[in-house]
């Protein structure tokens, strides 16, 4: 298991704490910007996974929209996405990160979000 975890420690640390807990060994963790600078690559490609578990920070003011509409990894496949009245920026991180997370999945995989 490979987990991209978002600027911020202490999600990251329940994360880990979680994984060990409920008896997950084989995990990869990498603290970073998953739209900006994703960290996992099978090739020049992203790598895909059977799952994926998530806790982005949804709707941050600065969440890379400008580099969002020339993604070099196709996860802008449905285009720029929507403003969203309550993200109050240009357009919506959630949606993006979400799209992004997407991508990431292998045909049958599962994927979880934690919203806020």
């Amino acid at each position: 298991m490979q987990i991209t975890a978002d600027r911020g420690s202490s999600p990251l640390h329940r994360l880990v704490l979680n994984l060990l807990l409920h008896g997950a060994s084989d995990f990869q963790v990498v603290r970073g910007d998953t739209l900006r600078q994703p960290a996992f690559f099978s090739g020049d490609n992203l790598a895909t996974f059977d799952c994926v578990i998530a806790n982005p920070p949804f709707s941050p003011e600065k969440w890379g929209d400008e580099v969002w509409a020339s993604d070099p990894y196709g996860r802008n496949f449905a285009g720029m996405p929507p403003y969203t009245k309550n993200a109050g920026t240009r357009s919506d991180s959630s949606n993006g990160t979400v799209r992004a997370l997407r991508c990431c999945l292998n045909l049958n995989a599962s994927a979880a979000t934690r919203s806020v």
